[in-house]
């Protein structure tokens, strides 16, 4: 599951333009959370669902209405 996370961070930045550490401060309060998550980092349930949630949220934000 974690490396599956990764890959969709992973999308996100690079379609976002957003960086590692502000992805994971703006969705988890933690700057280091992509560096940690790239090194194996078990990520419980509702920090899964905390950056998704971020990232389905700044996708949308950059829809035209």
């Amino acid at each position: 599951m974690d490396q599956r996370l990764l890959n969709e961070v992973d999308r996100f930045l690079h379609e976002s333009g957003m960086t590692r550490s502000r992805l994971g401060r703006d969705s988890v309060g933690d700057p280091k959370f992509y560096w940690e998550l790239a090194r194996g980092r078990i990520v419980r349930q509702k920090t899964l669902e905390k950056v998704r949630a971020f990232m389905r949220k700044s996708s949308n934000a950059d829809r035209p209405e």
